[in-house]
């Protein structure tokens, strides 16, 4: 009997904890099973999971956190014409249509996230990943059964996938999902990102720009209202300063959310590391005294001489 397909390789960490899915089972290699009742694929799985059918061969999708940083250079390089297997219990009993149940959709970088206090986290490009339900980003598949198992299924795009990074998915009581990537060693990630990109606000997912208008960011940043005022469109970048040394160039938006003429308010920065420790505070800054109509925008910019080295948020807040 023919073994199923093994890949063995160093894990591209860089992405996969990015893309680490949810685990339904302990991952196992799947053994050469009696019933091989489809030609088409060869020994069927023993051990419940998500599989893809590379030229008969099966390569397992799911399991652990760490198997999956283990293993990513295995699912990151799947053919465009790859299909799936599926094995779980669940679909011996479902109710709804196979095509809500079962999906296949693009995975993109998460650049923006709309805080419950009406601010704004930023993150780097291909920093943070998701699967929108969006339009556009599911693709269709069709579904053939497995004579004699009932809880497998094999799910085929209907077209072959273009280059990038696809989250399967089954939608059912005890959701499972699983990252892979098709000829995403090829792909310029950076470009992927910015095509793909979303934000997340209290309604879900939605395509960068739709709800904040957005900016290529270095540095992440996120932002706190106070006092009627809000911080909107915050960016940073690393800059030359006229001495030669390094600098951040902050840049931003400060809007009067009230309803009256409100004096602007001073701007209080800081620099934060990676785990959201404060690295450096920066003194405030001092806008115009000037009243700011109700709706209305001030464009802002700070100098940052000699930026800590390791920082990589920006924290800018209204303050009294």
């Amino acid at each position: 009997m023919k073994s199923i397909h093994q890949r063995s390789s160093v894990a591209c960490l860089a992405v996969a904890l990015a893309l680490s899915g949810c685990v339904v089972s302990p991952p196992q290699t799947a053994q050469s099973g009696s019933d091989a009742s489809t030609s088409t694929i060869g020994p069927l799985p023993t051990f419940y999971g998500f599989y893809a059918l590379d030229g008969g061969e099966l390569i397992r999708l799911d399991g652990s956190a760490d198997w999956e940083r283990q293993t990513w250079a295995t699912r990151e390089d799947l053919p465009p014409d790859v299909s799936f297997l599926l094995f779980s219990r669940q679909l011996a009993d479902i109710s709804q249509p196979l095509d809500n149940a079962i999906t296949v959709g693009r995975v993109a970088s998460v650049r923006y996230e709309h805080t419950s206090a009406g601010g704004i986290i930023s993150h780097p490009p291909g920093s943070v990943w998701a699967s929108p339900n969006l339009p556009g980003y599911q693709l269709p598949l069709e579904f053939e059964p497995v004579p004699d198992h009932p809880d497998m299924i094999i799910a085929k795009p209907e077209s072959p996938l273009p280059a990038g990074l696809y989250s399967l998915k089954l939608t059912t009581s005890n959701a499972q999902n699983a990252r892979f990537g098709v000829a995403w060693s090829s792909v310029q990630q950076a470009e992927y990102a910015a095509q793909y990109c979303v934000e997340l606000d209290a309604g879900g997912y939605a395509p960068c720009g739709t709800s904040m208008p957005g900016n290529d960011t270095v540095a992440s940043a996120s932002v706190q209202p106070m006092a009627g005022f809000v911080v909107r469109n915050l960016r940073s970048s690393h800059i030359t300063g006229n001495d030669g040394a390094p600098a951040l160039l902050i840049e931003g938006e400060l809007i009067n959310k009230s309803s009256i003429p409100a004096i602007m308010p001073a701007l209080s920065a800081t620099l934060l590391d990676a785990q959201n420790q404060v690295l450096q505070a920066l003194p405030a800054v001092t806008l115009p005294a000037t009243p700011l109509a109700p709706g209305g925008i001030y464009d802002f910019r700070i100098n940052v001489a000699n930026p800590a080295a390791n920082a990589s948020q920006v924290r800018v807040t209204p303050t009294a």
